[in-house]
């Protein structure tokens, strides 16, 4: 999605007597490649023990005498025993392609009442009085973060791109200071 369509879409979703401040889209594989860390070692593991204990499991299974009742049950102790788990790891390596999925269709909007996300066909909005701290990082090519906490001790970390006009949300933050706290 470009930073024109963005906007587009958020100024679609504005209330009456609400202003748009800024619009962007986030930097989807910047998201994607963030998600690596939180997600690999989870996968790994619960993949990884899921395989053992299928492997363990059938390996015992088949050892044992074959009768015409149990010729099914070591396949079955070990996917019953082991698949949750590898689901569980598979899962968890797939996340951030679904980060990276869900971020090629989400639009960030600042208006002069609240702080919009449109992922889909929801919004989700922050007012201004839910925001407990906003922290923000700008990279010398005009991307960066920002981190808005609320009152539930939510982060939300939000990658931008530069949009057209060459503003960021830190210059658009810094333009409309009285609008959201510090």
């Amino acid at each position: 999605m470009t930073p024109a369509e963005a906007q587009i879409r958020v100024q679609s979703e504005l209330h009456v007597g609400e202003n748009l401040v800024w619009s962007g889209v986030p930097d989807a594989r910047r998201a994607a490649v963030a998600a690596i860390p939180e997600t690999l070692l989870p996968g790994i593991l619960f993949g990884g023990a899921g395989l053992f204990v299928m492997i363990y499991e059938y390996g015992a299974g088949s050892t044992m005498p074959k009768t015409s009742s149990r010729w099914l049950s070591p396949m079955l102790a070990a996917l019953v025993m082991g698949l949750p788990f590898v689901i569980a790891g598979l899962i968890n390596l797939l996340r951030p392609l679904w980060i990276y999925w869900k971020r090629l269709n989400t639009s960030y909007g600042v208006t002069n009442q609240r702080v919009m996300i449109v992922s889909g066909g929801s919004v989700r909005s922050v007012k201004p009085g839910d925001i407990f701290d906003v922290k923000y990082r700008e990279r010398r090519n005009g991307s960066g973060e920002v981190m808005i906490r609320t009152n539930f001790s939510c982060i939300r970390r939000i990658f931008w791109r530069e949009s057209r006009d060459g503003s960021t949300a830190c210059q658009t933050r810094r333009k409309s200071q009285g609008r959201l706290p510090r």
